[in-house]
């Protein structure tokens, strides 16, 4: 029975108000939000279309209007979404063109799209109770991780690897509903084609990368949280010859795409790849550090690890020290950084004086690899240094490359444009060559590299 004081006309009304409405008076007759998010793929179509069907019929006969002037069509729509499954966050996931979500609160939302434009949405959700509802329901669903009162932070991977992480209950103000940071992990493989396109490097950069993971050098690639790292290392990975074993350790997600196929469909390529598994019952969950410990019984010629976050530090640096080439990611805010970071981790379970860890990190990872996004949403390596000493609590480190930034430059729009160029600094040391010929490298090797260059501004 419809509530007979919402018959007749009622006017223009906002669109929480329809929403409420709706809710209070036909939740009753429909599936919950959970069960049809839950029932198959025909279960759900099949129910989907009820509700909708259900939805439409109330608002039309109520003969209810959003202020907003949204047409009956597009308020069901919205009303399901808001009732059965992620709200606004609905459609964003299913888009390949953005590369982030942030919620601050749940009237400002911004959506960071991959041609590095931002959008703000201020009526993303319809009240902050409901930002609430949709985020834990997404976790729920997808992740099965739960987010309330007891436990207010929550990080997990959604389908079609997209990483997530979210704090809602007494940790923000009421009015706020949740926050949550949803970054979007792209899978597909990176080509030097793009790379140069987007001006993230130069060639001779990446050749003497590519020759790195190549010829038995051990690389980090340090930088912030959306500096391209992990895009750079699966490029890196891709330049593999077909017949080196790669073994790679990721945090609950593929984040690299290294199977290679021929035209019948058939591996070409030795890769396997190995996938943390988390749980709040540390009996159960399988984390970086034992993935490494398993990896290296399978006699790996690479392993990636995808971030070194704790104590898989140590046990990559000491991979790298017993005949394995190691790439792996960091978060850090230089190139010296990194290796301090690399310390701060590892000390966690190694067993030796700080100053002497730290001289055996610099022999593992001889190169580290600094990216950055600037501030025009461009992503370079702006830095390529060569671990050569520890003295006195610091790193030696010697620059190869660099891209030094001359000026900042805003248009009448407000837009940041960088005006820079990459410069070739040193050459590598007779030692770091040497260290390649006797994993093989050739001479032409070395003289795609071993040229001043400077790149495009």
């Amino acid at each position: 029975m419809l509530n007979s004081k919402l018959t007749g006309s009622v006017g223009k009304l906002p669109y929480v108000a329809i929403l409420e409405k709706v809710q209070r008076d036909i939740t009753a007759d429909i599936l919950t939000a959970k069960a049809i998010i839950d029932a198959t793929t025909i279960e759900t179509r099949v129910q989907e279309g009820r509700l909708t069907e259900r939805i439409f019929k109330y608002i039309t006969e109520n003969s209810l209007r959003c202020d907003n002037g949204m047409s009956d069509n597009e308020l069901t729509r919205r009303i399901y979404n808001d009732m059965a499954r992620y709200g606004i966050l609905t459609d964003l996931i299913e888009r390949t063109d953005i590369e982030e979500i942030n919620i601050n609160a749940f009237d400002d939302v911004d959506v960071i799209y991959r041609n590095k434009t931002v959008e703000k949405i201020t009526n993303g959700f319809p009240s902050a109770k409901a930002c609430y509802d949709i985020v834990a329901r997404l976790l729920q669903t997808q992740s099965e991780k739960t987010i309330d009162e007891a436990k207010p932070i929550a990080n997990a991977h959604l389908n079609k690897n997209i990483r997530i992480c979210a704090v809602a209950g007494k940790v923000v103000d009421e009015d706020v509903g949740a926050t949550a940071s949803i970054r979007f992990i792209g899978v597909e493989q990176q080509t030097e084609a793009k790379l140069l396109d987007y001006n993230t490097a130069t060639p001779d950069m990446l050749s003497f990368l590519k020759a790195c993971i190549n010829y038995g050098v051990s690389v980090c690639i340090g930088g912030a949280t959306t500096a391209g790292k992990t895009s750079t290392a699966g490029y890196l990975l891709s330049s593999l010859p077909n017949d080196i074993r790669v073994v790679t350790c990721e945090e609950e997600s593929r984040e690299v795409n290294l199977v290679r196929r021929n035209e019948q469909g058939e591996r070409v390529n030795s890769v396997v790849q190995f996938k943390t598994v988390p749980n709040d019952d540390d009996k159960l969950k399988i984390t970086l550090a034992e993935l490494l410990r398993t990896v290296l019984r399978y006699d790996p010629a690479v392993i990636f690890i995808s971030e070194m976050r704790s104590v898989e530090a140590n046990v990559g640096q000491e991979a790298s020290r017993t005949g394995h080439t190691v790439l792996t990611t960091i978060h850090c805010d230089s190139a010296e950084d990194a290796y301090f970071r690399m310390v701060t981790l590892a000390i966690k379970e190694a067993r030796v004086p700080a100053d002497m860890l730290a001289q055996l990190i610099i022999s593992a990872y001889p190169i580290v690899v600094f990216q950055d996004k600037l501030r025009d949403g461009s992503r370079k390596i702006t830095q390529i240094v060569e671990g050569v000493g520890y003295e006195n609590g610091k790193f030696k480190c010697r620059t190869l490359w660099e891209y030094r930034i001359f000026e900042n430059v805003k248009d009448s729009d407000g837009n940041v444009s960088v005006v820079g160029e990459f410069a070739k600094v040193n050459e590598i040391s007779e030692e770091l060559k040497s260290r390649m010929l006797r994993k093989g490298a050739t001479a032409d090797v070395f003289t795609e590299f071993e040229t001043s260059a400077k790149g495009a501004r």
